[in-house]
């Protein structure tokens, strides 16, 4: 049982197949800590030895690191704000590791995202399942905007400012390929940072 406040299906792409009776979803649960308010839960069900799990950082070893998406890590996207086309990303990997960064655009302007509070991971294996709980903040970038922007009263019908976001996985399997999950694969290929696959919409409070 789970407080879920939604739950979503991931599905990986056709181009990259998954192992055998692999399946993911995302919970998005709700906030326990006013510094990390974005609360996701990721789930692996299937056969875990499947899966070739990250090891658990070595105590010291930096957190936040680079090049997570290369094995297994789940993900979150969130365009910044309606049609500027600027968007961060969120790598989170079992191991304890993360990774953020803000795009101006497409693939385009990346640079590292700063974090006021690191993200919370907390892996949870089972038989049968697997799960990896991330609590984070909104980016530090446009949180501030945002918070400003909703200060002043809104226009009569209008609420607090909404934002896109896509929910997304690499899995890698024990024999080292990949394969990539989302709520959605607008592309031929498996690509996360196309804006058509963020899907998910959400609210970002005053």
């Amino acid at each position: 049982m789970t407080d879920s406040v939604l739950k979503r299906s991931l599905r990986s792409h056709p181009a990259a197949p998954a192992p055998a009776g692999l399946i993911l979803w995302v919970h998005r649960l709700p906030a326990d800590d006013p510094a990390r308010p974005l609360r996701l839960r990721y789930v692996v069900a299937g056969d875990p030895t499947a899966v070739r799990w990250p090891a658990a950082l070595d105590r010291g070893a930096p957190s936040r690191q680079d090049g997570l998406w290369q094995h297994t890590c789940f993900e979150a996207f969130i365009a910044a704000a309606p049609g500027d086309g600027g968007y961060f990303e969120y790598n989170f990997s079992p191991s304890g590791a993360w990774s953020a960064y803000r795009f101006d655009g497409y693939r385009q302007g990346m640079r590292p995202e700063p974090a006021a509070w690191a993200p919370r991971i907390v892996l949870t294996p089972a038989a049968t399942t697997t799960s990896l709980e991330v609590a984070f903040a909104w980016p530090d970038a446009w949180s501030a905007a945002a918070t400003a922007a909703t200060a002043a009263a809104p226009p009569p019908g209008q609420g607090p400012r909404g934002v896109r976001v896509g929910l997304s996985a690499v899995i890698e399997a024990v024999d080292g390929s990949r394969s990539y999950w989302a709520l959605g694969h607008p592309d031929t290929r498996p690509d996360f940072h196309n804006a058509q696959g963020f899907l998910l919409e959400l609210e970002v409070p005053g």
